[in-house]
């Protein structure tokens, strides 16, 4: 079969030659005629399935002669049938092209520059196929990891390389082998660890695509050193967190392993500039992966802890995936812009915070809440411990259920739960966005004064619930907006000074009517 390379340019005919040298006779047993061919015959299907990929300047020719322009240098030795590591570099420069085929052709409105393609290859393959050389053919491990995992870490690497073209600018993409380096250090992990187990291929492509946008999007900043700053930060990463989660499964299964790894990964180095200080440069990336490592195991253990204190797993029951993963990113999100919040390798404010809010969860009596009501109620705790040290969740308590935090909270659902009897047709008016009303002007009022409010707590309760008894005995007169009035006029002072309202219904009545 032969492709007439009509649609390269004169730069790229040099690659192309490759491809078109061979004829019949040609000896298509030495390796590099073998690739040619396959090369060639890749090229053909895509140009009758997707003849856009191969027009004038098309993406697909690109890599095509890209790739083909390196083949000597991506073989062992293209001349010896018989070289180590000549099979496997063989399988895998196909499934690097075919991979990538697929990416171009899914980014077909973005601009791939040839450069950049003939980078990313010999980055990701190069140090792979010497892996395999060095080890011997007969290293099955890494024959298993071609043909599964590369054509999709390509994929990643390419897709990575069509949306961050700006940032790269030129030759930082790959010509220092950061792309290389990770992709190697990935593979190896994978293949000593067993991490598929942990992650599921999926997962770790996933992972690895938010390790990878990381060094390209800010070159100066990660992998001085690229192939053990590679090695330090999948260690960090993939083995210390895949033994954490292991350690806390249940509730972790590996889609939500994996959601909470990557997310948190990406609003680190997002925000490194805010949590990182005094490092030097070349302990940057190491220095990033710990704070992620410390996040990942807080925010684990303390999810764990609080569900296992409950009769199920809300993660399991009341949260979709997708929630699950917001819950987590909502947590993550206002951890990562807030300085101060790990420290010694370890952040009990996280941890701590995560078990209250599980634990409600998890020991919520009745329907008070759904499952965006909770999201709701996690965005104010966590916004108001972060921006509050110290007050509503005191990092020396190590008991979260002595926590001010958790004791408004149950204080709040244990009044609202006894109100909830009967339902709305009884007058209940404390469910869902209402109570989450309640909650947020609790925590708010009680971070602004926290000592007074720890003082108090048991006033609160008996307050919310005759609150909730009077709207309930006088359902005609008293709606949504009657009862937050109500409660926002006395809400400081029950909290402050343990003072109640006259709870009587006339006095109430009263208040209302001169509002």
């Amino acid at each position: 079969m032969r492709l007439d390379p009509v649609f390269a340019k004169d730069s790229e005919l040099e690659g192309l030659a490759i491809l078109t040298q061979w004829s019949a006779a040609a000896n298509r047993q030495t390796p590099l005629g073998r690739i040619g061919i396959e090369l060639a015959d890749i090229a053909f299907d895509y140009l009758v399935a997707n003849p856009a990929l191969f027009g004038v300047e098309g993406n697909g020719a690109k890599l095509i002669s890209s790739v083909a322009a390196n083949l000597s240098d991506l073989l062992p030795d293209p001349d010896d049938p018989a070289a180590p590591g000549v099979d496997f570099a063989s399988g895998a420069i196909r499934i690097f092209v075919e991979a990538g085929l697929r990416s171009v052709n899914n980014n077909i409105d973005s601009y791939l520059d040839a450069a950049h393609l003939r980078d990313v290859a010999t980055s990701i393959l190069n140090p792979l196929i010497a892996a395999v050389a060095d080890s011997g053919t007969s290293n099955e491990p890494w024959y298993d990891l071609r043909n599964e995992f590369l054509g999709p870490i390509s994929e990643a690497a390419i897709d990575a390389l069509a949306r961050n073209q700006v940032a790269i600018l030129g030759k930082e993409f790959a010509s220092d082998t950061k792309v290389g380096a990770l992709t190697q250090a990935v593979l190896v992990s994978i293949k000593d660890n067993g991490l598929k187990d942990d992650f599921g291929k999926e997962g770790l492509v996933r992972i690895y695509s938010s390790m990878l946008d990381a060094v390209i999007t800010r070159p100066g900043v990660f992998f001085s050193n690229a192939e053990s700053e590679a090695d330090r930060l999948v260690e960090q990463l993939l083995l210390k967190a895949a033994r954490t989660l292991n350690d806390n499964s249940p509730p972790f299964d590996k889609p939500l392993g994996v959601a909470l790894l990557a997310t948190t990964f990406e609003s680190v180095s997002a925000n490194a500039g805010l949590l990182v200080r005094d490092i030097d440069s070349d302990k940057w990336t190491e220095t990033v992966a710990q704070l992620s490592e410390v996040i990942v195991r807080e925010i684990a253990e303390g999810l764990a802890n609080g569900v296992r204190s409950g009769d199920f797993d809300p993660l399991q029951r009341l949260f979709s995936k997708a929630q699950a993963a917001e819950f987590l990113h909502i947590i993550i999100d206002n951890v990562a812009t807030t300085p101060g919040l790990v420290v010694d390798d370890k952040s009990p404010e996280i941890r701590v915070l995560v078990e209250i809010i599980s634990a409600a969860m998890a020991q919520q009596k009745g329907q008070l809440f759904s499952a965006d009501n909770w999201l709701a109620i996690t965005s104010i705790a966590a916004r108001e411990v972060a921006s509050n040290p110290g007050r509503i969740i005191d990092p020396g308590i190590n008991d979260a259920k002595r926590q001010l935090l958790s004791k408004l909270m149950a204080a709040v659902m244990n009044a609202a739960a006894g109100a909830a009897e009967g339902g709305r047709d009884a007058g209940g008016l404390l469910v869902g966005p209402m109570l989450v009303e309640a909650v947020k002007a609790v925590i708010e009022t009680a971070a602004g004064n926290s000592m007074k409010a720890d003082k108090n707590v048991k006033k609160l309760e008996s307050f919310v619930a005759g609150l909730a008894k009077f709207a309930k005995t006088n359902k005609k007169e008293v709606g949504r907006q009657e009862w937050l009035y109500l409660f926002r006029r006395y809400l400081a002072r029950v909290l402050d000074s343990g003072e109640l309202p006259d709870l009587k219904p006339e006095a109430l009545l009263s208040d209302l009517m001169g509002s």
